[in-house]
């Protein structure tokens, strides 16, 4: 196993700012939702419903990113050899989570429900879609795609609160 290129305590601060980031991007999203909630015409609507998706996606990506990196690097510090990966190259939330459960020891078990993850997935092609459109209709967003990309957010941010609270 390669050296890690963090200490503990580089390890510890940059955990303190990347949960300082994610109450930034809650905020955030919470400040869209409010909003998105009380917009009556449909083409705003639309913006609003854009912006939320690419937010929520936004943010999931950026805290797995950097939480990813830090969970293990922190294992590299423990030298622990423990095989987690169900594939050799599987890069996946569930493998996210059970990386960073074991890097802050944590005993928060992410539930395996597939329709979170499905969510997230589905979510993801719908920002993709929005984010990069190759036809005018790609821009078009339905409120129960809004609605998956929030719960897909929302359960994201469930899952990483619960495993910072049940550290061992």
């Amino acid at each position: 196993m390669k050296k890690s290129v963090l200490s503990y305590q580089n390890a510890t601060k940059y955990i303190i700012e990347t949960l300082r980031m994610a109450e930034v991007f809650t905020k955030d999203m919470k400040k869209i939702i409010d909003n998105t909630e009380k917009v009556t015409f449909e083409s705003e609507l639309q913006f609003w419903f854009r912006i939320a998706i690419r937010t929520a996606i936004d943010y999931i990506d950026a805290l797995v990113y950097r939480l990813g990196f830090l969970s293990k690097e922190i294992i590299k510090l423990r030298e622990d050899e423990k095989k987690i990966y169900s594939k050799p190259k599987e890069k996946n939330l569930r493998l996210f989570f059970k990386e960073l459960a074991i890097a802050i020891n944590s005993k928060f078990d992410v539930e395996e429900d597939d329709k979170f993850l499905n969510n997230y997935y589905d979510a993801r092609k719908i920002r993709h879609r929005v984010t990069h459109p190759k036809k005018l209709a790609d821009l078009s967003v339905l409120l129960e795609e809004y609605r998956k990309v929030v719960d897909a957010y929302e359960w994201f941010d469930y899952c990483l609160k619960k495993i910072s609270r049940h550290r061992a």
